[in-house]
């Protein structure tokens, strides 16, 4: 079976059209593209997802970071940026990626309510791994310092060069002020460019050692060409949850269901017998005193009673369920703290019928991703015990069990 590579061309501030198109990596053929309220695309051999940030909407540099732990790196990234940016900084999200060999990452930011709008579409498309790629990302399998091309009037670029932005799109009206003082800025030994574009003027003590024209590309099928180590580079715009193929949120959706029916079966059954039980009251004495006597035999540890009803409904509230029911309830409680902590992934989970325990692998950034986690699991009514962690690479990895009281 062929496979493919789903890219979508997220929307800008003032756009609502959301454009798709899949990709055969091996032929560099676009096989079928559409636009998302029209009709979806078909997901059937799809391996990956790419959402294209619009560069209008997006800021993306490359930062050198005094920072030793990502924790630290993203923590100062957004005051780093906070000059450049278009809106405030509480209003902004900035997300950063890895180091690379230099200690330099790439930095994105971009309006915190066309982030939430964006990974909405990702949701709804669902494919996973998904990685948000800067529009002019598409330009990364070019050779140059500085690559300069021609969208009909805009200029996309992506700059190599010590100086200057990373990437970014200048508008037509733009172009003749702009172009000159970016290439100025870059100061690039290889300068390429779309032949439809002129030569811009650069200083008269500075020239490029050689220029020569970008070949025609077609941007989908040129990010489709990017590899996992390229993209790997790139921080995790639209949620951490997006970086592994398997979505254990979505996995755990069935068991969150399976438990609300479980629920509502229990509940189901409780209104029934204190109806029934009501019913028997308004009879003999000779019903309740069955009624006691059934009672006194499903919960022998009860020396007395006083009040059947209320008695039954704590009996049955304290015993809850058990076994198969027991996992699900804590399946679908987990699930639901899941929902809220992109910054943990679940790598395998392990159920222990006879202790009622999940037994969990993750893998977080920093300490503070379990910890925010923990707290939102004692707050659904979970217990979390830490089995210990360990560093791998960037990230931590580490083992946790999750009961209820």
């Amino acid at each position: 079976m062929s496979q493919f590579d789903l890219v979508v061309r997220l929307p800008g501030m003032a756009e609502t059209a959301v454009g798709w198109s899949l990709v055969d990596p091996q032929t560099g053929l676009v096989s079928d593209r559409g636009e998302l309220s029209v009709a979806p695309p078909p997901l059937e051999g799809v391996r990956r997802a790419l959402y294209v940030l619009p560069a209008r909407d997006t800021l993306v540099r490359r930062l050198r970071l005094p920072a030793r732990r990502e924790q630290e790196a993203r923590q100062a990234a957004p005051f780093a940026l906070e000059d450049e940016m278009a809106s405030e900084l509480a209003d902004t999200e900035v997300v950063v990626g890895p180091a690379d060999g230099q200690g330099c990452r790439i930095a994105v930011a971009a309006s915190r309510e066309r982030v939430e709008t964006w990974r909405r579409i990702a949701m709804q498309i669902g494919v996973r791994p998904a990685h948000a790629v800067p529009e002019a990302w598409a330009l990364e399998a070019e050779a140059g310092d500085l690559i300069l091309a021609d969208l009909g009037g805009d200029v996309l670029f992506l700059n190599r060069c010590d100086s200057g932005p990373v990437c970014g799109r200048i508008e037509a009206a733009l172009v003749r002020r702009m172009l000159p003082t970016l290439v100025d800025t870059a100061r690039p030994e290889h300068l390429v460019l779309s032949p439809a574009l002129p030569v811009p003027g650069t200083d008269k003590e500075w020239q490029p050692r050689d220029i020569r024209g970008l070949p025609a590309f077609e941007a989908d099928i040129a990010v489709s060409r990017l590899e996992s180590a390229t993209l790997g580079a790139l921080p995790f715009l639209l949620g951490s949850r997006f970086s592994s193929q398997a979505d254990w949120v979505r996995h755990l959706q069935p068991f969150k269901r399976v438990a609300g029916l479980a629920r509502a079966g229990l509940a189901l059954f409780v209104v029934l017998a204190l109806g029934e039980g009501a019913f028997l009251r308004t009879q003999s004495d000779q019903i309740d005193a069955r009624a006691e006597e059934a009672f006194r035999a499903a919960f022998p540890e009860v020396t007395r009673v006083v009040n059947l009803d209320a008695q039954l409904r704590q009996r049955v509230q304290a015993r809850g369920v058990s076994g198969q029911s027991e996992f699900l309830r804590l399946a679908g409680v987990m699930s639901r703290v899941l929902d809220e902590s992109d910054d943990l992934r679940i790598e395998a989970m392990r159920y222990d019928s006879a202790v009622a325990t999940l037994g969990v692998s993750a893998t977080y950034a920093d300490f503070a991703s379990f910890e925010a986690f923990s707290v939102r699991a004692r707050e659904a009514g979970l217990i979390v015990e830490d089995g210990g962690a360990r560093q791998t690479d960037d990230t931590l990895s580490g083992e946790f069990t999750v009961r209820f009281p």
